[in-house]
C-alpha cells in the first residue's frame, strides 16, 4: 500500500470519543455512529479516531477494528487515525490494521514524538512511513507520551520527514510553539488541548483545531470567523463557548467531563471511561448541567420564565432549589405574596422592614444564633452594634494632682497649660490663679 502524502486541509478536525455501555464498558457502536454523524452534519473538515480522547490505548485489537468499521460505514469524511505505540514495530502493526480496514480513506497516521533527540524521532517517523506508506500527523503531546522535545528540534524533525502531512502541537505554551512551527515549516499546524488556547493559536498561525471539545460547532464558528474577520471576529464567535472550554480543561478528569457533556446532549448514552482514566466525581455532575451554550436547557430547571426561574420565583440548580433575591430596599414587597418585610419577615423571624430587621436579628443574637448568648455590648457576628442598644460607658482616665495630659512633656510640675503659665502647680487651676 502506498499513498502519496498530502497536507491536511485546514479547518476543524473533530476528535471522536469512544462510547462505552454497561458495567463492562463495552464499545457502544450505535452511539459511536450517531456521534460521528453529528460531526458530519456540523461540517467538520475531517475526523480523528482512536486518539487519546478515543481511549485507543484501552481498546483491544478487535475493538479497534470495530470502531474503524463503524466510522468508515457512517460518514464519508477523511480520517486521521491515531497510533498508541512509541516505538516503530508497534506503530507499524497498528498501521497495518488501519490500512486493512480504511484503505485510501486514511488522510494521516497520527504518531507521537518518542524521544527528545531529533535524530531518533526522525529515524522513527521515516521508518514508519517506509513500512506503511502512510502520511504522518506528528503529535507533540508530552502529557500522553511522557516525552518533551524543544520546539526548535521539533521543527528540525518536521523538515527532515517528507511524509509529514500535519503537526498537532499540544505542548504548552501552544501559541508560541505553533508560531515557531508555522514560521519554519510548510505544513499545517493544528492546536488541541480542548480548544483552550484556540484564539491565540489561530493568531500565531494555526491552520485550525484538532481536539475533542464537546461542542465542536464552537470550534467551527471560531475558525471560520478568524478566516473571514480576524481575531476580533473569532473572539466574539468563541466567547459563548469559553466557560465550557474552561470547565472541560480540568486536569485529570477532562475526558470524563467531555463524555458527560456529550451524554447530556444526547449524542452518547453513557459517559463511562475505562481505567486508568478517572471517572467523573459525583459532586461535579450538577455543575456540568447546562453549561454548553447551544444545548437545550436541562430538565433540572423548572418550567416557568425564560431565564429558567419558576413562576414562584424559584429555580433549580443540581439537587437544590434556590430563591431569587428580591430587589434591595427596606419595607418594599419582596417576592410575590410579601407585604413588606422581605425574606426574614416571611419566615416569621422578626417583624420589621426587611434588611434592617434582619440586621437587628444578627446584631442581637437572633434566630440564626440559637443557643448562643448575645454579645454583652450588643455586637453581632461581624461586630455591628445593634440599632438603639446603649453604648457602653467608658471610664474617664484618672488624673494625678497637678498634672494634665501633657504632664510628661512639660515636666514634673504640670501639663501644657502649666508650662505656658509658668506656674509650679500646673494645670488649669494654676493658670486661673
Amino acid at each position: 500500500m502506498s499513498i502519496p502524502p498530502q497536507p491536511l486541509p485546514p479547518g476543524v478536525w473533530g476528535v471522536v470519543a469512544t462510547p462505552f455501555a454497561g458495567s463492562t464498558l463495552d464499545v457502544d457502536e450505535s452511539a459511536l455512529a450517531r456521534l460521528v454523524e453529528h460531526y458530519a452534519e456540523l461540517g467538520v473538515t475531517g475526523l480523528t479516531v482512536l486518539g487519546v480522547f478515543g481511549e485507543a490505548a484501552q481498546l483491544s485489537r478487535p475493538e479497534r477494528r470495530a470502531v474503524l468499521e463503524v466510522v468508515r460505514d457512517s460518514v464519508e469524511l477523511p480520517l486521521v487515525v491515531g497510533a498508541t505505540g512509541l516505538s516503530t514495530a508497534p506503530v507499524v502493526e497498528e498501521a497495518e490494521l488501519i490500512g486493512e480496514v480504511l484503505g485510501d480513506r486514511v488522510a494521516g497516521l497520527m504518531t507521537q514524538v518518542n524521544s527528545p533527540r531529533p535524530e531518533t524521532v526522525t529515524a522513527h517517523f521515516n521508518a514508519v512511513h517506509e513500512a506503511t506508506g502512510l502520511g504522518l500527523v506528528i503529535q507533540d503531546y508530552p502529557a500522553a507520551s511522557g516525552v518533551a522535545i524543544r520546539p526548535g528540534d521539533l521543527a528540525t524533525v518536521v523538515r527532515r520527514v517528507p511524509s509529514a502531512v500535519a503537526v498537532k502541537a499540544e505542548a504548552p505554551p501552544t501559541p508560541a510553539v505553533i508560531g515557531l512551527l508555522a514560521e519554519r515549516t510548510d505544513i499545517p499546524v493544528f492546536g488541541g488541548l480542548g480548544g483552550l488556547g484556540l484564539l491565540d493559536e489561530l493568531a500565531a498561525g494555526a491552520a485550525g483545531a484538532m481536539t475533542g471539545f464537546s461542542a465542536p460547532e464552537g470550534l467551527i464558528a471560531c475558525v471560520d470567523a478568524h478566516r473571514s474577520g480576524g481575531y476580533e471576529a473569532a473572539r466574539e464567535a468563541y466567547l459563548p463557548y469559553l466557560p465550557l472550554v474552561n470547565f472541560e480543561a480540568q486536569a485529570g478528569i477532562g475526558l470524563a467531563l467531555r463524555k458527560e457533556a456529550l451524554r447530556q446532549r444526547g449524542l452518547i448514552m453513557e459517559a463511562g471511561v475505562r481505567p486508568p482514566a478517572r471517572a467523573l466525581p459525583e459532586s461535579l455532575v450538577p455543575s456540568s448541567s447546562g453549561i454548553s451554550p447551544r444545548c437545550p436547557r436541562p430538565s433540572a430547571y423548572r418550567k416557568g420564565h425564560a431565564d429558567g426561574s419558576g413562576a414562584d420565583g424559584t429555580y433549580r440548580r443540581g439537587r437544590r432549589v434556590h430563591r431569587r433575591a428580591r430587589p434591595r430596599g427596606g419595607g418594599g414587597a419582596g417576592r410575590r405574596g410579601d407585604t413588606g418585610g422581605g425574606l426574614r419577615q416571611a419566615r416569621g423571624r422578626r417583624q420589621g422592614s426587611g434588611r434592617r430587621a434582619a440586621r437587628s436579628d444578627r446584631c442581637r443574637g437572633g434566630p440564626h444564633r440559637a443557643g448562643r448568648p448575645a454579645h454583652p455590648h450588643g455586637r453581632g457576628v461581624r461586630g455591628v452594634r445593634a440599632r438603639g442598644h446603649p453604648r457602653p460607658q467608658r471610664s474617664r482616665p484618672r488624673t494625678r494632682p497637678g498634672g494634665g495630659r501633657g504632664r510628661h512633656r512639660a515636666g514634673r510640675g504640670g501639663g501644657e497649660s502649666a508650662a505656658r503659665a509658668g506656674a509650679p502647680g500646673g494645670g488649669r487651676a494654676a493658670r486661673d490663679a
